[in-house]
């Protein structure tokens, strides 16, 4: 039990073959968590071109299939700190996020 634990801590939270397709179709965004919440799992990925390129890549709770996490890569203009994006620390990284109406 213990060598399949550390087995999976090896393992990457996005698995290495969706990292190099992301790397191939998306070039600058190539951006992926390093690290998933407890529970949650690798999903799927999509890139959006154009004017507005992003970066979606999706985790769903293993035992909770409608719960889901998505991280989201973006270009971004601007300083974070002076809209209406919210912060919190993360292994001494300062993370912002912001929400909508319907999710955050």
């Amino acid at each position: 039990m213990v060598a399949a634990s550390a087995t999976a801590a090896l393992l990457p939270v996005v698995p290495r073959d969706s990292q190099q397709a992301i790397k191939k179709r998306t070039n600058l965004y190539a951006f992926v968590p390093a690290r998933a919440a407890f529970g949650f799992r690798y999903y799927a990925w999509k890139f959006q071109p154009g004017p507005r390129p992003a970066l979606r890549i999706w985790f769903r709770h293993k035992t909770q299939r409608n719960r889901q996490i998505t991280f989201v890569a973006s270009p971004q203009t601007g300083d974070c700190a002076a809209g209406k994006e919210k912060t919190f620390q993360l292994d001494g990284n300062k993370v912002y996020w912001s929400h909508t109406a319907t999710e955050q």
